[in-house]
């Protein structure tokens, strides 16, 4: 949110100037419950994925905020991918909503972190996907399929040696 409101030339500061309050409210519950009372008026928040968007959704009437043009390319130029929230995925979701996306599989580890740990880490995901898959009901936490193939392209940082060793010997890259 900093990074979009800066695309703005906003401050959270200036929320408050207008009469409004900034809270950080990490619970999920406590947002929740915020917006049923109605001591909330907004939510900025990820994770569209999961059933708590659904629940609220379905309960509570959402005005969802599209991202403009100089915004979106303000986040791809510092490493965010732009994306959408797809026509009908909720409820009050009328048309696609360009926005940013964090959805994937992207592993991040310290650049000295041995070999053959990250070749058996990427060969742990790829042999048991199905049964990672299976752990996730629709609308929680899991936005896709584990698809090798397609975790060791467009990543936009290098791909750890280790893991590349495995996605080539697999035929990935």
């Amino acid at each position: 949110m900093d990074q979009i409101f800066q695309a703005y030339g906003l401050r959270f500061a200036d929320v408050e100037r207008w009469g409004g309050k900034v809270t950080f409210e990490e619970r999920q519950r406590g947002r929740l419950d915020a917006l049923r009372a109605n001591v909330i008026d907004a939510v900025f928040d990820e994770a569209l994925m999961t059933q708590r968007w659904k629940v609220i959704t379905d309960e509570l009437d959402f005005t969802f905020l599209s991202l403009d043009e100089h915004p979106l390319r303000h986040c791809e130029q510092i490493g965010m991918q732009r994306g959408w929230i797809p026509q009908g995925r909720l409820r009050g979701v009328d048309r696609d909503i360009p926005t940013v996306d964090f959805a994937g599989w992207l592993l991040y580890c310290r650049e000295d972190f041995p070999d053959d740990y990250a070749y058996y880490v990427i060969r742990a995901l790829d042999e048991n996907k199905k049964m990672i898959e299976s752990l996730f009901q629709p609308g929680q936490g899991l936005t896709g399929g584990i698809v090798p193939g397609e975790l060791c392209r467009d990543t936009g940082i290098p791909l750890h040696s280790g893991a590349a060793k495995y996605y080539r010997e697999k035929g990935y890259l």
